[in-house]
């Protein structure tokens, strides 16, 4: 089997994804191998698994996890799937078996005489079976051995992270001895334009900021003022900039950035070259509120997101006027009780650029065979030239949500969304008929959209997961797109 499938498919499960990693994992043949790469990726994917059961379907289901993993070590002195079958069997309430294996594995360990690793994973290999075994001191020297020598490999740190967090809540313990291991957080930011005399104090309110929180990655946009501030000091402390525009490049350095002098036109240049992403929202005539409201969910999903991947924090910061309501995306934000800091004085407000119109958002649902349920929206556009049936909604939310029930109703189906903001009435020809390609392109069972747009949903709609799946070619360009197969479907 090419090795290719077996990164392909972790990367996967990695994600997040643990249903289409499955699936994937079933389609290439893997479940009947028994080679041991394939027993010890079937121990990570029923794991996953397990982790979304409850009660007797949980335990039973990680005990087969523990299985495929000591199938997979069997006679070899092979400290990954060893120490990964202990860790499930503690969780499972087999505390005896656990530390039996803990100290099978510190024996293993000691003698050098292990099957090759990485220093990053002995180190930690050693440290999870120290907290199998109730070492709490020695579980976090060894945890610290194995930051020092990858100070930088953060996926591999929050997997450590996330395995260990398990353990203690198992034991019932605090999550102290992890207290300043975790990888940084990520932040998304936001704020006004115009900050007049209080530039300079927002600048050091931010630094201080970025002094104490330490993010390791930067979300937003680059509008002049607050933004392009943000940014540069991200970039300063050495975080990644990922920045998401409400349009292309050219339509936001004409509205957002020009009208406020050609030193913020140079600024904002020099930040679209150093940034480490930039993720541009075409298909829209013209910049609308709506569509910079989108922008923003994006950003905040995408903040989300690395957060989750690293198992660390995800934080907010607004620069805005004493007054002013909430800034788009706070409301939620707040609501998943993540932290927000706010920088509020009661500078005079200004004019910050050209109004913009307002627009709406549209959610555009297509599938290349008739809806196996009545779309339960106002919009409807019948059958395109393309043979594919299209619905639009007002809300991305409505549409998932029919989307959901038609892949419950009709499992084969294979649907496309597309969600974006729109100034005039109806959707445009060129969104139904990206759509239509994207429910082409789909497999059974299966969600296809564009990417980064429906990582707004990370923020929108927490148990919704698009997963990143490449290029899609089509007459429109090459289009990045992701997946999404519902639980239970499939």
């Amino acid at each position: 089997m090419n090795i290719s499938v077996f990164a392909r498919i972790r990367q996967i499960a990695r994600a997040g994804d643990t249903v289409r990693a499955w699936q994937m994992f079933e389609s290439a043949g893997l479940g009947v191998q028994d080679s041991p790469e394939s027993l010890a990726l079937k121990g990570r994917l029923l794991k996953d698994r397990a982790l979304r059961l409850e009660g007797e379907a949980r335990i039973a289901m990680a005990r087969a996890a523990s299985a495929a993993y000591r199938a997979s070590a069997g006679s070899r002195r092979a400290t990954y799937p060893l120490i990964n079958a202990a860790t499930i069997a503690y969780l499972c309430g087999d505390v005896a078996q656990a530390r039996a294996d803990a100290r099978h594995i510190l024996a293993i360990l000691e003698s050098g005489d292990h099957e090759p690793e990485t220093s990053y994973w002995l180190h930690a290999t050693l440290a999870e079976a120290r907290l199998l075994l109730g070492d709490k001191a020695g579980c976090r020297a060894a945890l610290l051995d194995a930051l020092e020598v990858a100070p930088e490999a953060w996926e591999d740190r929050a997997a450590t992270i996330r395995q260990l967090r398990e353990i203690l809540l198992a034991t019932g313990e605090g999550p102290e001895l992890l207290e300043g291991l975790s990888p940084p957080p990520s932040l998304y930011f936001s704020g006004i334009m115009d900050l007049g005399e209080a530039q300079e104090i927002v600048l050091r309110q931010v630094e201080d900021l970025f002094i104490r929180e330490r993010p390791g990655a930067a979300f937003g946009a680059l509008a002049a003022g607050t933004d392009i501030l943000v940014a540069e000091m991200a970039l300063a402390h050495e975080a990644q900039l990922h920045v998401v525009l409400p349009g292309t490049l050219e339509q936001f350095r004409a509205v957002s950035v020009e009208p406020f002098g050609s030193h913020w036109g140079a600024r904002f240049d020099r930040l679209i070259a150093e940034a480490h992403s930039v993720f541009e929202l075409p298909g829209q005539a013209v910049l609308s509120q709506a569509g910079i409201g989108q922008a923003c969910e994006i950003a905040m999903g995408l903040a989300l997101r690395r957060a989750e991947q690293l198992a660390s924090e995800a934080l907010a910061l607004h620069v805005g006027r004493e007054g002013d309501g909430a800034a788009h995306g706070y409301e939620k934000w707040r609501e998943r009780g993540l932290p927000v800091f706010e920088i509020r004085r009661d500078w005079p407000g200004r004019d910050e650029g050209r109004a913009l119109a307002s627009g709406r958002m549209q959610a555009i649902l297509a599938s290349p065979s008739k809806f196996a349920l009545a779309p339960d929206c106002p919009c409807e556009i019948g059958e395109l030239d393309e043979g594919v049936f299209v619905a639009v909604f007002e809300d991305v939310r409505a549409a998932l949500g029919h989307a959901r029930r038609t892949l419950a109703h009709a499992p084969k189906s294979r649907l496309g969304l597309v969600w974006m903001a729109a100034t005039q009435p109806g959707p445009s020809a060129q969104a139904a008929q990206l759509a239509a390609c994207l429910a082409q392109a789909a497999d059974e069972s299966e969600i296809c959209a564009p990417w980064p747009e429906l990582a707004g949903l990370d923020l929108l709609e927490p148990g919704t997961r698009f997963e990143v799946a490449g290029e899609m070619v089509t007459p429109l360009g090459d289009i990045p797109i992701a997946r999404f197969t519902p639980m239970g479907v499939g």
